[in-house]
This record gives C-alpha cells, sequence and structure tokens, in this order.
C-alpha cells in the first residue's frame, strides 16, 4: 500500500488480544519474535495471548487532520 499519496501508521497503544496460544512452544516464538521486532511482550504474550497493533493506511493529507493517536484510544 506504499505511496506517494498513502502513509501507513502504527498506534502507539493500546494493543488488541487475537487469541490464546495453542502451546508453550507457540507462546516462547511469540515473545521472541515481539522482542527481536523491539517490542515489550509483558503483560501481553508472556500472559499467553498474541496481542496486534493497529496498523492504519490512508491518504497523506488525513495524517494532520486527524492523527492516529486521536482516532484510537486506550480501553
Amino acid at each position: 500500500m506504499s505511496s506517494s499519496r498513502t502513509v501507513t501508521e502504527k498506534a502507539a497503544s493500546p494493543t488488541f488480544v487475537q487469541r490464546r496460544f495453542t502451546s508453550a512452544e507457540e507462546r516462547q516464538f511469540a515473545v521472541e519474535a515481539v522482542t527481536a521486532a523491539g517490542e515489550d511482550p509483558r503483560g501481553k504474550e508472556t500472559d499467553g495471548h498474541f496481542h496486534t497493533a493497529v496498523h492504519l493506511s490512508r491518504p497523506a493529507r488525513d495524517t494532520v487532520s486527524y492523527p492516529v493517536s486521536g482516532l484510537v484510544h486506550p480501553a
């Protein structure tokens, strides 16, 4: 989706639970992957659930008028 007119943003928080891990091996893999990506798995993957962040792709002009931080709010 990248182009000169489209911007993809990642909301800083919150993350959202996707599902519970099916095994200890899956949990360990996820914790390692999250850590390798520079994110903190504590209280999320370490507690047994996949989490996801909101990524929003939209026209660049909309990012100024409507910042992603104003669209996604902590629960």
